[in-house]
């Protein structure tokens, strides 16, 4: 039997009707006390908060700072200074303006500075402070960490703390001296420093970022400091960062450290410099007033870029140059580029090792431009592709379109197996005949292919096509 239409219509309307009756809501007002559950109130009947109540202090433990208790003196700021005296977590609720201090005179403390801004506004004359820092009077306090903030304008130095200690995921921008510095076992990460707003007078001894011994710094970046950009000690590794554009040095250690995937870019003096036995991994130069890399005793470069330096690409440097019987270098190449180097790609002492290496167009690179208060440019002679002193070995590599040789070799090396063209010099130049050259490929230099000292190979063939397995070939 067919329904009425009028009889569906309603059946219809009756369906949206009932939910919009069932979500009507209550009064907003809250219940009088007494009408909850006994363990739904917050209150005593007296108005107290019940003991399963937690304090302000429980549930964001820390002291801010500025503190609003009068009888935080320390804490306030009223003694022109932010003093942390126990351990603890402290931090801050609004910026900073002006030019007091927070100094730390306590181990174990963790500073967030949560998103705020400490920011140097001067208010009278001397010289600036340190904005955080640790060290007080003859006595440094360890096991602390800042994190999460910024710290602007021209105080003294931006952080300044002692060992074990930790910086996080900080700006810090327009310190005079260095920006981060911690002493050793310290860590420095996601941390950007930039240099101060006033003019530049030469290059100064401190860093944007410094830390002792056993240290790391990952994920940071250092730009226009008056100084070095990244600074270690010994046994620390620098990590996926960056150093441009500061006046000295880009990134600077000491001994045993590592460098993995990071740059220098545009640095007023050498690239990436370490002492002895270090081991840099994927990371490049360029654009830097000096050499690329510079380098010493018992390191290995892999993998890594040298391009457009003002002086070489690859310096590799005995470590000890005060000792005679000590003046080796002892460093190993490996799959390294050296591309537009004002002098040469590489350049080494003795005992270094060079495989799968790659040098083109060395000694007539444009460099990096003169820039205001950086040292002039140092124009340098003709550069090789590879030159190398005494007892080294270069295996599989090539030397291509270099404004002089494209390997200049002095006594006792082994050069084998590589690619020699376009040279405006000879292709393989060696001091005399004791040297092992042999299954070369050596066209086009301009000078020709093969030179040794009077013309004698000694017992070594080189002739220009030969069916000797180790013969070195010309066309």
């Amino acid at each position: 039997m067919k329904t009425p239409s009028f009889v569906r219509l309603a059946s219809f309307g009756f369906t949206f009707l009932v939910p919009a009756v069932l979500l009507a809501q209550g009064p907003l007002s809250p219940p009088p006390s007494g009408s909850l559950p006994l363990t739904d109130e917050a209150l005593t009947p007296g108005g107290a908060p019940k003991g399963s109540m937690k304090t302000l202090t429980q549930t964001d433990p820390g002291q801010p700072i500025p503190s609003r208790d009068p009888g935080f003196a320390d804490l306030n700021g009223s003694t022109g200074v932010y003093r942390i005296k126990s351990p603890g977590h402290y931090f801050l609720t609004e910026n900073l303006v002006g030019d007091k201090p927070i100094i730390i005179e306590s181990d174990g403390v963790t500073l967030d500075l949560r998103g705020f801004e400490i920011r140097f506004v001067p208010s009278g004359a001397g010289a600036p402070p340190v904005a955080i820092t640790s060290l007080a009077g003859v006595n440094t306090f360890d096991r602390i960490t800042v994190k999460n903030g910024h710290i602007t304008g021209g105080w003294t130095e931006g952080i300044h703390l002692g060992q074990i200690c930790s910086v996080k995921d900080l700006e810090v921008s327009g310190p005079l001296t260095y920006g981060v510095f911690v002493e050793s076992n310290g860590l420095v990460e996601d941390t950007q420093v930039m240099g101060p707003s006033t003019p530049p007078n030469g290059a100064g001894p401190h860093s944007g970022i410094s830390t002792g011994d056993c240290s790391v710094v990952t994920g940071c970046t250092v730009k226009k400091v008056h100084g070095i950009g990244i600074r270690v000690d010994n046994g620390s590794s620098i990590v996926d960062s960056a150093a441009c554009e500061n006046l000295g040095c880009g990134i600077v250690g000491l001994k045993g450290n590592t460098v993995r995937t990071s740059q220098a870019h545009r640095n007023g003096n050498t690239g990436i410099d370490f002492y002895s036995g270090c081991t840099i991994d994927t990371c490049s130069a360029s654009e830097n007033v000096a050499e690329g890399f510079k380098v010493r005793s018992g390191s290995t470069v892999q993998n890594s870029v040298s391009q457009s330096n003002q002086l070489e690409g690859f310096l590799a440097q005995p470590a000890n140059v005060t000792q005679p019987q000590d003046y080796h270098t002892a460093i190993n190449f490996l799959q390294c580029s050296a591309t537009q180097n004002k002098r040469d790609g590489f350049r080494s002492g003795i005992n270094t090792l060079f495989t799968h290496c790659t040098a083109d167009q060395n000694g007539d690179g444009e460099g990096p431009q003169p820039q205001p208060g950086f040292p002039p440019a140092m124009a340098g002679p003709d550069g090789d592709g590879f030159d190398i002193a005494e007892g080294s070995k270069l295996n599989a590599c090539v030397a291509t379109n270099n404004a002089r040789h494209g390997i200049n070799g002095g006594n006792y090396n082994f050069i084998t197996d590589s690619t020699v063209h376009a040279n405006a010099g000879w292709g393989i130049n060696i001091l005399s005949n004791e040297n092992v050259v042999m299954r070369n490929y050596v066209r086009g230099n301009g000078a020709g292919a093969i030179s040794a000292a009077g013309g004698s190979v000694g017992p070594f063939i080189l002739p220009s096509a030969s069916v000797n397995p180790n013969g070195n070939y010309s066309f």
